[in-house]
C-alpha cells in the first residue's frame, strides 16, 4: 500500500469516528488530506472571538507602537535607536532551547489513568490502592536517534514515556516500544549513542561506525533484531505497545518485596507501515504520527492502553537462568505473566506544544511502594535523566508548570536560575536540616527507600558476554512468523550493505548473525548476496555461518 491510500483510510477511520463522537466547533473537513491539526488556528479564532481587542505589548507589559515598522529617518534612512525591534529581535534569538541528545523529535497528550485491577498485594503505592481510582495522565511519543526535524516514519527505536500526577508526587516511567535494552552497563551508553548519531568529520549518519560498535558489543543484538520487527515500523503511535524496560522494588503494606516490570498494550489493533510506505511518508507527511494522534484526539477517537506488571519473587530471581536485572533481556510473558494494574486514556491534545511536550521533563521516579532495585541502567537513569534536564531547561526545571506534582513539593533546594516565587523557595523557612524551627520532616513511614540484600565482592566487571545469544534467538524461533523473519534479515542486510568496512561487517556477521542459528544466518546472508548482485561490491560470503570471532576478546 503506497502512503496515499495509507493516509486515506486513516483520514475516512477518523472522520467516520467523528459521527460518534462528541460535538465539535471544528469546521467540516471535505479535503479527505485533511484533519483537526489543519484548522487549529481556525478553532482558536472561534473560541477566542475578543482576540483582537488586546493591546500588544512587550515582556513588561508596556503598548507598542508598531508590530510591522521599525524606526527609520524617511524611507530609506537607517537608525538603531528603535527598542522595540532590539527587543523583538533579542527575544526571537532566545526562542529555541537545546533540544533531548536523545529522543528529540516527540509528541504527546494528557489524559488520564483508571485503576481497574487490585494489586495491594505487590505495591502499596497509593496511585494503584482502589479500584476504580482516577490519575491524570501525560504521555510523550518520541523516536531515539532522529533530530527534532527529522522524519517521524523513518524507522527509528521509538520512545513512550509516561507520567502519572499522583498525591506522592509524579511517578514517571521513560519507557521505550521495544522490551529489551540496548547495553547492561551504563559506562557504554554514551559510546553507543554517538555510534548511531551522525559522522564527526560527514555529519552523515554512518552505518560503518554503528556496526563497529555492535560487533564488538553483542550484547546490543537483542534490541537490534527487534528494531527491526514490523512492530516497530507503526501505523500509529496509538497502536504502539510500551514498556518501562527497566526492573523496579515493589513494596507492599506488609514490607514484602518483589521485583516488577511495568508495561502496557494498545487497544488499538493498527496495522505496521511497509517499508515503502515508512519512506514515502517520510517526504509526503514528515510529521505524520504528530498529526494523526492529533487528529484522532481532536475527532473523540481516544486511544487507551492497559497498563500492567510483570513480577518476580527473591527466590525466582536466585534461580534464574539470567541476571534477572540485565535489561537486555525480557521476562518473557509465558514465564512471568502480564498483571493488568489499570487503563489510560489519551483525551486531550496540548493547547501549547512548547511548554506542555517540548518542556515535559521525563525522569525515572519513586513513590513510597516503588522504588529502585539494583538494575544499573535504572540508577543511572535516575541521574542521567535529571542532569540531562538540568542542562536543557535549567536547575528548576521541576517548576515548570507541566513537571510541577499536583501534591506539594516542599524540600531544602533554594534559589538558582528561574525560581521566581517565594512560595518556591521556601517561603522565609529554613534551609538546613535537621532543624527546629518547623521545616519539612522525613516521613519515615513513606520513605521509598529500604533495605537491598547484596552480596559479593565490588569490582569493574565487563560483562559483555552474559549470554547475548539465547533470548533473541528464542525470539525469532517463538515469537516471529516465517514471512517477517524474511522481511528482517532483508532489512538486516540493507543496512549492512551500506557498511563501508568488509571487515566490519564480517564481523557483524560472525559475532551477530551466526550465532542466531543457521537459518537465519542464511536469510540475512543471502540478502545481502542478492543486494550485491545489483552491482559491486560482490561480498563473497560464506553460505554457513563462520565460528565466532576472537576479536571480542582481544578488544
Amino acid at each position: 500500500m503506497g502512503p496515499f491510500p495509507l493516509i486515506f483510510v486513516l483520514v475516512l477511520a477518523i472522520t467516520s469516528a467523528t459521527s460518534q463522537a462528541r460535538q465539535s466547533s471544528t469546521p467540516a473537513v471535505t479535503n479527505p488530506f485533511l484533519g483537526p491539526a489543519d484548522f487549529q488556528l481556525s478553532q482558536f479564532a472561534a473560541t477566542h472571538p475578543n482576540g483582537d481587542s488586546l493591546r500588544t505589548t512587550d515582556g513588561a507589559g508596556n503598548p507598542l507602537p508598531s508590530n510591522t515598522a521599525s524606526l527609520a529617518i524617511s524611507n530609506r534612512g537607517p537608525l538603531l535607536f528603535d527598542n522595540v525591534l532590539a527587543n523583538k529581535l533579542a527575544s526571537f534569538h532566545r526562542e529555541r532551547i537545546p533540544e533531548r541528545i536523545v529522543h528529540a523529535k516527540g509528541h504527546g497528550a494528557f489524559g488520564h489513568f483508571v485503576v481497574t485491577h487490585d494489586v495491594s498485594r505487590f505495591t502499596k503505592a497509593k496511585v494503584f490502592n482502589r479500584v476504580g481510582k482516577i490519575t491524570p495522565v501525560l504521555v510523550r511519543f518520541s523516536g531515539t536517534v532522529r533530530e527534532s526535524g527529522g522524519a517521524e516514519t523513518l524507522p527509528d527505536p521509538r520512545g513512550f514515556a509516561i507520567r502519572l500526577y499522583t498525591e506522592d508526587g509524579n511517578l514517571d516511567f521513560p519507557g521505550l516500544q521495544i522490551d529489551a535494552f540496548t547495553l547492561r552497563d551504563p559506562m557504554l551508553f554514551p559510546d553507543l549513542i554517538r555510534s548511531m548519531k551522525r559522522n564527526p568529520e560527514t555529519h552523515l549518519i554512518d552505518q560503518t561506525q554503528f556496526h563497529d560498535f555492535l560487533s564488538l558489543r553483542p550484547e546490543v543484538l537483542h534490541n537490534y533484531v527487534k528494531f527491526f520487527a514490523d512492530s516497530v515500523r507503526a501505523g500509529s503511535s496509538r497502536g504502539m505497545n510500551g514498556s518501562a524496560v527497566n526492573v523496579y522494588e515493589c513494596v507492599n503494606a506488609q514490607g514484602q518485596v518483589t521485583y516488577c516490570k511495568f508495561v502496557w498494550h494498545t487497544w488499538q489493533s493498527i496495522p505496521p507501515l511497509t517499508d515503502f510506505d515508512t519512506v514515502s511518508l517520510a517526504g509526503v507527511e514528515p510529521d505524520f504520527y504528530t498529526k494523526e494522534l492529533y487528529n484522532s484526539i481532536a475527532q473523540g477517537n481516544f486511544p487507551k492502553w492497559t497498563f500492567g506488571l510483570q513480577v518476580m519473587t527473591y527466590d525466582q530471581a536466585e534461580s534464574l537462568s539470567f541476571n534477572p536485572f540485565d535489561v537486555t533481556k525480557v521476562w518473557r510473558l509465558d514465564q512471568f505473566p502480564f498483571i493488568p494494574i489499570g487503563v489510560f486514556v489519551l483525551d486531550k491534545n496540548p493547547t501549547d506544544y512548547f511548554t506542555q511536550i517540548e518542556q515535559a521533563a521525563f525522569c525515572p521516579t519513586f513513590v513510597p511502594g516503588i522504588r529502585t532495585s539494583p538494575d544499573r541502567i535504572l540508577q543511572a537513569r535516575a541521574f542521567a535523566y535529571k542532569d540531562a534536564q538540568r542542562y536543557r531547561l535549567g536547575p528548576n526545571f521541576e517548576l515548570i508548570e507541566v513537571n510541577r506534582p499536583l501534591s506539594r513539593a516542599d524540600g531544602y533546594e533554594r534559589d538558582g536560575s528561574m525560581r521566581i516565587s517565594a512560595k518556591d523557595n521556601g517561603d522565609g523557612g529554613p534551609v538546613y536540616f535537621p532543624n527546629s524551627f518547623k521545616g519539612p520532616r522525613i516521613d519515615r513511614d513513606m520513605g521509598t527507600e529500604g533495605p537491598h540484600p547484596i552480596n559479593g565482592i565490588m569490582a569493574r566487571i565487563d560483562s559483555r558476554d552474559e549470554d547475548n545469544f539465547s533470548q533473541p534467538r528464542e525470539y525469532l524461533e517463538k515469537d516471529v512468523g516465517t514471512e517477517e523473519k524474511v522481511r528482517i534479515a532483508t532489512r538486516i542486510a540493507t543496512v549492512l550493505a551500506s557498511v563501508s568496512v568488509p571487515e566490519v561487517r564480517l564481523r557483524v556477521l560472525t559475532n551477530c548473525i551466526a550465532p542466531l542459528g543457521t537459518e537465519f544466518y542464511q536469510l540475512v546472508a543471502g540478502a545481502l548476496q542478492t543486494i550485491s548482485a545489483g552491482g559491486p561490491p560482490n561480498y563473497n560470503l560464506p553460505i554457513n555461518p563462520p565460528a565466532y570471532s576472537n576479536l571480542l576478546l582481544e578488544q
